[in-house]
């Protein structure tokens, strides 16, 4: 069976990435998702809204079926890529040496470690 891809422009894309990286050409790209008109790449069912921040920005599940649901329906034109960015920035880092995080609306807050020795 053969397997459909969300963005048709993929062999120009990947050209373009590859002069890229030579030191030659243009990419043209950007982060996060710009919802596409007409129908979605694949019908894909939006996940129930996410109980708290907590969820939204840490429960790895919620996120997966959250960021499918917005793929689905992205544009893929220019170099955009279909990327599921998990957008946690240094929080990532910061979560690996033992900070504690809190999810908000727009943003996560990095705590101190109450034990920041700890392993």
């Amino acid at each position: 069976m053969g397997q459909t891809l969300w963005k048709e422009n993929w062999e120009i894309s990947r050209k373009h990435y590859l002069d890229w990286w030579a030191g030659q050409g243009l990419v043209i790209s950007m982060w996060g998702h710009v919802e596409q008109e007409g129908a979605p790449h694949e019908p894909i069912d939006p996940p129930p809204p996410a109980r708290d921040w907590d969820q939204y920005w840490f429960d790895p599940e919620w996120r997966a079926a959250n960021l499918h649901y917005h793929l689905s329906r992205s544009s893929f034109k220019a170099d955009l890529l279909p990327v599921a960015n998990t957008h946690l920035g240094p929080g990532s880092l910061a979560a690996i040496l033992g900070s504690e995080l809190e999810g908000g609306p727009d943003t996560i807050w990095i705590h101190p470690s109450p034990e920041p020795n700890a392993p």
